[in-house]
């Protein structure tokens, strides 16, 4: 049975997630916004960790941390500023692929994405992307900080949705969402995709990514109370996560009877 229930226990499991994330940063998240490099790190974890081992992610993530942290230790931001306008299509002036980890040579992909992503944060006054996309968020500029997120090669709708909604969750911000900006926060991958063709709310699977937030919104809307869409989308993903390994035994302990629900529905095949 697809019922009422079942979509409020995917809600509440995200929500359990969400909040487990919020509270490992938690101690952190005045640094993200008064400290840049420590807002390049929130973010840089954020776009990392995509099809690949975590630990490699992870691995590829400090190493291009600690690069850039060793060009402004030397000269400040102004000397980053200089060897990113020294950079063109092929080179490597920070030198982010200059290691090998495991027989894994550091991506050219991620070493764009990273010169691209110190460009757009060059941009900002405050040389904060967390800060920004704080700002954004509570002023109703999401489109601004999501196309400036997205100007960046090889982060697309998926990875940048993850960390506005991170972000939002973060410093408490879910609740000021208009309705209009709800889809900037609802990250899709195959998963989301194929879990909501077993709930019924779609038919193909490879339909447009704003299909998908379409009737993610639009289902979350038809229960009263009303579910939030973000942390039924994030209770989705962690679905997804639940049928390879278990990474956290609390929160899988805390939601059992949300658990027992949903496999009893059959949604997750």
């Amino acid at each position: 049975m697809l019922g009422e229930e079942v979509f409020r226990a995917i809600a509440d499991l995200g929500a359990d997630a969400l909040q487990d994330e919020k509270i490992r940063e938690v101690g952190y998240s005045n640094k993200y916004l008064t400290e840049p490099i420590e807002a390049l790190r929130y973010f840089l974890y954020r776009m990392f960790f995509r099809g690949r081992p975590d630990r490699l992610s992870e691995a590829y993530a400090n190493d291009a941390l600690q690069k850039v942290r060793g060009v402004i230790a030397r000269g400040g931001w102004e000397a980053l500023k200089t060897q990113l306008s020294d950079w063109k299509e092929g080179s490597d002036p920070i030198g982010l692929g200059s290691r090998t980890l495991e027989d894994y040579d550091f991506p050219d992909s991620d070493t764009k994405m990273v010169y691209d992503a110190l460009r757009e944060l060059l941009s900002l006054p405050d040389k904060n992307m967390v800060r920004y996309a704080k700002d954004c968020i509570k002023t109703g500029h999401i489109r601004k900080v999501y196309e400036k997120i997205t100007r960046i090669r090889y982060v697309k709708d998926k990875l940048a949705c993850m960390y506005l909604r991170d972000v939002a969750y973060l410093y408490g911000l879910l609740g000021e969402i208009r309705e209009d900006e709800v889809r900037y926060f609802l990250p899709i991958d195959t998963w989301v995709r194929q879990f909501c063709k077993n709930l019924k709310m779609v038919e193909n699977v490879k339909a447009d990514n704003e299909l998908f937030k379409e009737r993610i919104i639009e289902k979350c809307s038809e229960f009263s109370p009303r579910i939030s869409p973000v942390c039924f989308d994030h209770g989705l993903w962690i679905l997804s996560q639940l049928r390879y390994t278990v990474k956290n035994l609390d929160l899988v302990k805390r939601n059992t009877g949300s658990l027992e629900i949903i496999r009893n529905s059959g949604v997750i095949g």
